[in-house]
Order: structure tokens, then sequence, then C-alpha cells
């Protein structure tokens, strides 16, 4: 059975920076994380987490779904579907009119249309400002 738990411990932080960086990402990107989000849990490993940032007016963002590494599939699999819930929950329960995703890995593009997300014909741009 996956339990999810909300982000705040700081021990979440840890794993999810480890788990950035075996992916070969940049474990800083788990200091910019939204607030509200979830870290799944079975057996007492943790599995996976994902985020939900809310942006201005009824439009939020799934956002940092990453998993455990050491994992085994199926759980990882499980783990995510269930933080995708949650995340849609909570979404509905602060009004939200719409959620926005992003991703290159196919598998994650996949779970999301499993969700009822959708492929929109838009470009995502970014621009780095430094610091």
């Amino acid at each position: 059975m996956i339990r999810l738990r909300s982000y705040y411990a700081p021990e979440h932080y840890s794993l999810i920076e480890h788990w950035l960086k075996f992916r070969g990402l940049d474990p800083a990107m788990a200091e910019d994380l939204a607030k509200t989000g979830f870290v799944a849990f079975k057996d007492n490993l943790a599995i996976a987490a994902g985020f939900l940032r809310m942006c201005e007016g009824s439009l939020a963002m799934i956002d940092g779904l990453v998993s455990n590494p050491y994992a085994p599939g199926v759980a990882r699999h499980h783990a995510l579907d269930e933080i995708i819930d949650e995340l849609i929950f909570c979404a509905r329960e602060r009004g939200v009119k719409r959620i926005l995703a992003y991703s290159v890995d196919n598998g994650t593009i996949n779970r999301a249309q499993d969700h009822g997300f959708m492929s929109l014909p838009q470009v995502l741009l970014g621009l780095e400002l430094g610091e």
C-alpha cells in the first residue's frame, strides 16, 4: 500500500536531491520545488515525489515528479499515479481550472495522458537569468 506524506520534512529534501543527482539532473533543482507536494512511501521506503506549483489566476502546474531509482518499477509506477491523483485533488480543492505539465520523458507523457492530460501545440520557452 502506498502512503503519501506532505513534502515539508527536511529528510524529504535530501532524498529528492539524491534522486535528481542519480538521474543526471541538477540536485539544486530541489531548492526550487513548490511548497505543495507529496512523497510516496511503501513499507517506509520513499518511492517518489511530486509537486503542485500554484500560478496566478486559476492555473497550476504539476512539477518536479521524480522517483527513487532504487525502488521497484511497479512501486514507482503506483506511487507516481497516487501522487498525480492527489495533486489533481489538491488543485480542484483550491479552485484551479487548468493544470499544465511538461516533460521530455515518454513514460511521464504517457502517464499524464492516462490521467486526462492532452498534448498541446504550444512550445515551451525558457530564459535563464542567472544570479
